[in-house]
């Protein structure tokens, strides 16, 4: 009923103002203070004992119940998950951790980065060629960053920071 609803509501209350207060600010004995005969649900008639713990990084533990154990594989015949362990026989799935193979292969196949004929190369002095358009121009002096009572050189656009 109501007045059960308020006894848990002012135990889980009374819980979360000990735990996220800074230790500092509270006496060591709040801290260790239990909280006994508070309903947790309206509908349990047991009364749950809390003990009331300092929020500490070693003290931060999963809810009881919220983490189920997985399968133990390998472990017999009987164990429903024996010998290959759920992953079948041979193949990528029976051999790797993950099943998806790297970008780009094909299952034994030459890939087509290698099959494809390569041509060119890479100049090593090759020298990138930066292209001023007149917007960008009239944009900076527009801006102020170009003085245009004077001839512009390269020496201007460079110190601007045009180019």
């Amino acid at each position: 009923g109501p007045r059960e609803m308020t006894a848990m509501f002012s135990g889980r209350a009374l819980i979360s103002a000990l735990t996220t207060r800074a230790p500092s600010c509270l006496p060591p004995s709040a801290l260790q203070t239990q909280v006994t005969g508070l309903k947790m649900f309206s509908s349990s008639a047991a009364a749950a004992s809390l003990s009331v713990q300092p929020l500490l990084l070693s003290t931060i533990a999963p809810l009881p119940g919220s983490k189920k154990q997985g399968r133990r594989v390998g472990r017999g015949i009987g164990s429903s998950k024996g010998k290959t362990c759920g992953r079948g026989h041979k193949g990528t799935g029976a051999r790797r951790k993950t099943t998806n193979p790297r970008q780009g292969f094909e299952g034994g196949q030459s890939s087509l980065s290698r099959r494809i004929p390569k041509f060119g190369f890479s100049n090593i002095n090759h020298l990138d060629h930066e292209t001023l358009s007149l917007a960008k121009l009239q944009w900076h002096v527009d801006r102020g960053d170009i003085d245009i009572s004077k001839q512009i050189t390269m020496r201007d656009l460079v110190t601007s920071g045009i180019m």
